[in-house]
């Protein structure tokens, strides 16, 4: 059975060989493995140690098997849902992507350790994860309500998948767990831009110095989203070679996050996106081709679509504030909208086109249709309502 956190896909293992295994290979040389979990395509998770006597590998070994804090199993049982945590974090590193694994290692620290993190992993109960569920309900989107539950519901079928005598745990206390999904949060969340807004970002965006250069010179990048639907990430993860004018189409395979690790913020470019339908092609119409070339020419000496001022990438977290400089230069309040307020404005107006709801969802590579119409349900009430007002009387 597999289990999605963030887009990553987890295995619930049978039986990992803990104990490992030594075997002669030469007259000068030995190597142990030792089995922890299963890979996501379901073989072996095998980690190999080699060294000229037995003697010396058999140390690595157990070295090794201490940085998983395995042994006495009375011990094991008596770990606390971090150390646990800790545990199943390592046996998946080989088969994570590092966006990744320090993504789902932030989840935990951010959500999950403060409120059960020195609990006994053992003695968790169903009211433990309930009580962080709810905590977080009013608060957090359903997404990332549920990305919570996914982890730590993982983190115990991978245990309960054990056998017997490595267990920790005696059951999965996220199995009666109740996670409300508020349909209300989504249309608060749909925050898009008039017509009239759309004209005051754009002359902002276009407006020059004295000495004839942009003001905002990555700007032009709001007006490509406005005209693709892209997530920030997305955008800001483009290199030209993603561009073919010829065909008019923009093809959509990176995203960009920001991580902060040891207390400094770094840059990832994830090779894939949010999801595997957010690998796509997107059309592209006059004016995102427009936009597209002349952001070639502000920035014509590298292979990225954009620059900041210092020739560094730009930051989704940066890209969010420099948006909000020009909305407040144009006189628009913000009103919580950022730059992911322009994909919305885009997915309405393909909805007021009366556009075929499973062409929406692919140009906004969302997992499937019903994301989609969940998101944008509001939108298309409040469409087909208006549509119904000059219907005529009989």
């Amino acid at each position: 059975m597999i289990y999605e956190i963030k887009g990553e896909n987890f295995m619930a293992t049978r039986r990992p060989n803990y104990s490992g295994s030594i075997r002669k290979v030469s007259d000068n040389k030995y190597v142990a493995e030792i089995t922890v979990g299963l890979k996501e395509n379901g073989k072996p998770n095998k980690k190999q140690f080699s060294a000229k006597t037995r003697t010396e590998v058999s140390k690595k070994l157990n070295d090794y098997k201490k940085t998983l804090n395995l042994g006495n199993p009375q011990q094991v049982r008596k770990k606390t849902v971090s150390e646990y945590f800790k545990f199943w974090l390592e046996t998946k590193k080989q088969e994570l992507k590092p966006a990744s694994y320090r993504r789902i290692d932030s989840t935990f620290r951010t959500y999950i350790e403060p409120s059960i993190g020195r609990l006994q992993f053992a003695t968790v109960q169903t009211q433990d994860i309930q009580k962080i569920i709810n905590e977080y309900q009013s608060q957090k989107s359903y997404s990332t309500i549920k990305k919570i539950y996914d982890l730590i519901n993982c983190i115990f079928k991978y245990d309960l998948a054990l056998p017997p005598q490595q267990r920790t745990a005696t059951f999965n206390p996220c199995t009666n767990v109740i996670i409300k999904r508020n349909d209300q949060s989504y249309t608060e969340n749909i925050k898009t831009f008039s017509d009239d807004e759309i004209s005051k970002i754009k002359d902002k965006i276009n407006s020059k110095t004295k000495s004839g250069s942009y003001i905002y010179p990555y700007a032009k990048i709001y007006i490509l989203i406005l005209n693709t639907g892209m997530r920030i990430g997305e955008a800001l993860a483009l290199e030209k070679c993603d561009f073919d004018f010829e065909k008019r189409v923009l093809n959509i395979s990176k995203n960009m996050i920001q991580i902060k690790e040891n207390g400094y913020y770094q840059l990832i470019i994830q090779p894939t996106t949010k999801t595997s339908k957010s690998n796509r092609k997107i059309f592209l119409n006059d004016t995102a081709i427009s936009v597209a070339k002349e952001l070639f020419d502000i920035f014509p000496d590298t292979p990225y679509l954009i620059l900041n001022k210092n020739g560094n990438r730009v930051s989704p977290q940066n890209a969010d504030k420099t948006f909000r400089q020009i909305l407040s230069s144009a006189n628009i309040k913000s009103n919580g909208r950022a730059c992911h307020a322009l994909r919305h404005t885009f997915a309405t107006k393909l909805f007021e086109a009366k556009k075929d709801i499973k062409v929406i969802s692919s140009m906004l590579g969302h997992s499937s249709v019903s994301i989609t119409y969940d998101i944008y349900i509001s939108i298309r009430q409040q469409i087909e309502a208006e549509s119904f007002e000059d219907m005529p009387e009989i």
